[in-house]
C-alpha cells in the first residue's frame, strides 16, 4: 500500500521496528511518533494502552490514534486519553463470530457508530413487495438493490423487490431482525 510502518515491540520481527516498550516515550520518539499520521496501540494491558495514548497524543496532537480495549470500562477512558477510535476486543470477536453464523442469512457490511448496521440481505420472499412496504414493516432504510439485470441506488418507495434481489439496508438490530423475518 506504500504506507511506511514502524512497530514498537520487545521482540525482534522481520519488519522495521524499535525494540522497546510502546509506553516508553524514548521508544515512541525513536519510532518518530512526531511525524506519524496513524498510531495503533494494541497492548494486552488497558492501563498501558491508556498511558501510551496520553503520551502519543502529547507528542503528536494531530495523530490519528486507534486503541485496543480489553474491558468495556476502558473504552471511555481511552477516548478521554485522546484515542480517536477504540476497538473493544471481545466485541470484535463476537461480531466476527456472529458474521460467520449469520452469513447465509445476512451479511454485515458496516457497524455504524450510532449502533446501526449496514447489511446485505438476499430477498427470499416469493411475492413482490415495494421498498416502501418493506421499510414501513421493518423500520430499516433500504439504500440500494442489486438484481440480475439491475442495480438501484436510493430506490423509490414504489420500486419492487423480487425474489433473488439483494438489498442494502441500514437499521438497528431490532429493525434488521424484522427485515430478516419478512424478506
Amino acid at each position: 500500500l506504500g504506507i511506511e510502518c514502524v512497530a514498537i515491540d520487545q521482540k525482534a520481527h522481520d519488519i522495521t521496528q524499535v525494540l522497546g516498550n510502546a509506553e516508553d516515550e524514548a521508544a515512541l520518539r525513536e519510532a518518530h511518533i512526531e511525524d506519524a499520521k496513524f498510531f495503533i496501540i494494541a497492548l494486552n494491558d488497558d492501563d498501558l494502552n491508556i498511558f501510551t495514548t496520553l503520551i502519543a497524543r502529547d507528542l503528536n496532537p494531530g495523530l490519528r490514534i486507534l486503541a485496543r480495549a480489553n474491558e468495556p470500562a476502558s473504552v471511555p477512558k481511552l477516548y478521554r486519553a485522546g484515542a480517536d477510535y477504540v476497538a473493544l476486543l471481545p466485541s470484535i470477536g463476537g461480531q466476527v463470530i456472529g458474521g460467520v453464523v449469520l452469513s447465509d442469512i445476512v451479511y454485515v457490511i458496516l457497524n455504524l457508530p450510532n449502533a446501526q448496521k449496514v447489511v446485505r440481505k438476499k430477498v427470499e420472499m416469493s411475492i413482490s413487495r415495494s421498498v416502501g412496504w418493506v421499510e414501513k414493516q421493518s423500520g430499516v432504510r433500504i439504500a440500494g438493490i442489486e438484481g440480475i439485470s439491475r442495480s438501484v441506488v436510493s430506490p423509490e418507495k414504489d420500486e419492487l423487490l423480487v425474489e433473488g434481489d439483494s438489498l442494502i439496508a441500514i437499521g438497528y438490530a431490532a429493525d434488521l431482525k424484522r427485515l430478516i423475518d419478512i424478506v
